[in-house]
């Protein structure tokens, strides 16, 4: 799959990231950072990682203004102590996060992160969920 990204990419395909929040035993983010770093191991440039995730895939859901940091454009951006348009490690390095406006920094993404695993990781949660989960998959896989 990887070889096939590269081809994609290279012949001008339009590539998108995906998504991860809300799906089950999924820390929101995680997946995502993955899927960026599988990009590169497909040949892409760290930057052109980010700018899939950040901007293409935001334009094709209808986020036309994303990207650009200027006068009326969105004020939503992620904040990073070092440059991750260099290497995709420097993912691991937020500082905070600017949503409608709000700034929130790392201490408070590291608490909602806490009361999110809280939450999903609990022995009530697994034992409801885990044989849903199991039950769809093994309906929907092919025979």
């Amino acid at each position: 799959m990887l070889e096939t990204v590269k081809r994609m990419h290279e012949r001008g395909v339009r590539l998108h990231s995906g998504t991860d929040t809300l799906i089950a035993f999924i820390v929101p983010g995680a997946a995502l950072h993955r899927e960026l770093r599988l990009f590169t191991r497909a040949g892409l440039s760290s930057e052109e990682a980010l700018t899939i995730s950040m901007v293409t895939s935001a334009q094709a859901v209808g986020g036309v203004d994303y990207g650009r940091i200027e006068p009326g454009a969105p004020a939503e951006l992620v904040i990073f102590r070092e440059d991750p348009t260099r290497s995709l490690d420097a993912l691991d390095t937020i500082l905070g996060v600017v949503r409608d406006g709000r700034l929130y920094t790392r201490e408070m993404l590291d608490d909602q992160l806490d009361r999110y695993r809280n939450h999903f990781e609990n022995s009530l949660y697994e034992a409801l969920l885990t044989p849903l989960v199991r039950s769809v998959v093994a309906s929907t896989a092919p025979d």
